[in-house]
């Protein structure tokens, strides 16, 4: 509605404009007690607290959890397994694609692997990210985005149903 499709007569075939979808990850130790965020160090929201994550890129033909394991080990140089699907939101106060869509998963580490984040808190891409820090579920700060916040709330309150492992 309101915008110009590209059409073909000949094939009746309509070009939709690309989709943004990204994948956010809440990595977190099994009893959700701590939790992994990105201090970001660009815009938007340079220098506040997010959950990791990025764009799924549509030139790669990338599913989304590849997406988001690729982003996880460029990031944090962290290689997870197992991945629980949790939600899909819609991105309300994100200018640089607005109204996309976020797919977010649980990533339950092992204390093993917390407590080797909490020691050296690999930040694997300073320019996207200004710090990585393991958090305790009482000293979350505000994070960025909206959507964030409320799946980090809900997850925390335990009231997200999670799907199948990947």
């Amino acid at each position: 509605e309101g915008q110009q499709l590209q059409r073909c007569d000949k094939c009746n075939w309509t070009h939709y404009q690309g989709t943004h979808i990204a994948v956010v990850a809440m990595l977190t130790d099994p009893t959700v007690e701590r939790i992994v965020l990105v201090q970001r160090n660009r815009e938007p929201y340079k220098g506040q607290w997010a959950l990791p994550g990025g764009f799924v890129t549509h030139a790669r033909l990338e599913l989304p959890i590849d997406a988001m394991r690729r982003e996880l080990w460029e990031e944090l140089r962290v290689m997870v397994h197992p991945v629980r699907y949790c939600g899909t939101r819609i991105s309300t106060d994100d200018p640089r694609a607005p109204g996309h869509t976020i797919m977010f998963y649980h990533v339950p580490l092992i204390i093993e692997g917390f407590e080797l984040l909490d020691k050296r808190t690999t930040n694997a891409d300073p320019e996207e990210n200004r710090a990585v820090r393991v958090f305790s579920r009482a000293d979350v700060p505000s994070l960025a985005f909206e959507s964030h916040r409320e799946m980090w709330q809900r997850l925390r309150d335990g009231v997200i149903s999670e799907g199948g492992e990947q």
